[in-house]
């Protein structure tokens, strides 16, 4: 079935839709009097590691989360979270803690627990388990920035030398910016913060990826569609992307050198993914968004359609 309403422009976004709301999707089907018809390709499969879940679930039942104080084993002090899936894995143990009903939630998870997170759409995911824990960086956006943030918070937390390791929950494709900036030797021994990253989750390319991707883009030029916009989110899918718009030289690996007019251009969400598709393929993107964001991402888009019109 085609993904094209009739008079809109498809607006392709390689990512899994955020729940409950996504604010892509929120964006682009409202702005510029309805315009965009934006529809959702899947990437990448997040598949859980039920022996890193079993293991923090282990933690949270023998309060490890607990401070000695509150007669709790002090495991851990905080939990960090910078990802959906982390999140989503999180929700699943909190769910199934609660469905067995032996021990209240609250009393594994004290208010004295920082969770911290990196934007507004893991402190939304954790808002919904309605713990008492405080909810913490939400305004810091990256991953630098919320380390900078919980450095300054969890040593006043704890002002003496002794405080327990942060558990940060991660995938198998991650950043280390957070781990080495609450660990840096300049830091000193009492400022310095263990952290301890457990991998929870596994990331892969969708095998169904890309037949998905071609029918969606074929069956809008079906319909008429005069131009399609493909907005990418990472590396993963980039040559299956590629391959599917007959884009690639079999022989080469690289895009074929071509002066016709696309009609399904390309936007990235920032320069890592614009650069490596150009050192991987030699393809350049219309359009590398400023910020990378719904806006940042729009107003790339506008841009190029007033410059090229």
């Amino acid at each position: 079935m085609a993904e094209h309403s009739r008079g809109k422009v498809p607006i392709l976004l390689l990512k899994t839709k955020s729940v409950p709301t996504d604010t892509y999707e929120e964006l682009f089907s409202t702005t510029d009097n309805y315009r965009y018809s934006p529809v959702f390709v899947p990437v990448l499969e997040h598949r859980f590691k039920r022996d890193a879940l079993n293991q923090v679930r282990q933690w949270v039942t023998s309060r490890g989360f607990v401070p000695k104080s509150e007669q709790g084993l002090a495991t851990y002090g905080a939990l960090i979270f910078t990802s959906q899936r982390a999140v989503e894995a999180f929700t699943e143990i909190v769910g199934e803690i609660r469905e067995e009903g032996s021990i209240s939630v609250d009393e594994l998870f004290p208010r004295s627990l920082p969770l911290y997170v990196v934007g507004p759409a893991t402190a939304r995911g954790l808002r919904a388990l309605k713990l008492q824990c405080p909810i913490l960086g939400e305004e810091t956006g990256n991953g630098e920035a919320l380390a900078g943030f919980m450095l300054e918070h969890y040593n006043n937390m704890y002002p003496d030398a002794s405080k327990p390791p942060i558990l940060f929950l991660v995938g198998d494709k991650r950043r280390d910016i957070i781990p080495k900036t609450l660990q840096a030797e300049e830091l000193g021994s009492a400022r310095r913060t263990g952290v301890d990253e457990l991998v929870i989750y596994e990331t892969g390319e969708m095998h169904s990826f890309k037949d998905d991707f071609s029918k969606i883009w074929q069956a809008n030029v079906n319909w008429g569609a005069e131009l399609q916009w493909i907005v990418v989110f990472s590396p993963t899918g980039c040559q299956a992307m590629l391959e599917s718009l007959g884009l690639l030289d079999a022989d080469t690996g690289k895009v074929r050198s071509t002066t016709s007019h696309r009609k399904i251009l390309v936007a990235t969400i920032g320069p890592t993914t614009r650069d490596y598709l150009g050192s991987e393929f030699g393809f350049t993107p219309d359009v590398c968004a400023e910020k990378p964001s719904p806006e940042g991402i729009l107003k790339g888009i506008k841009a190029y359609v007033t410059r090229h019109g």
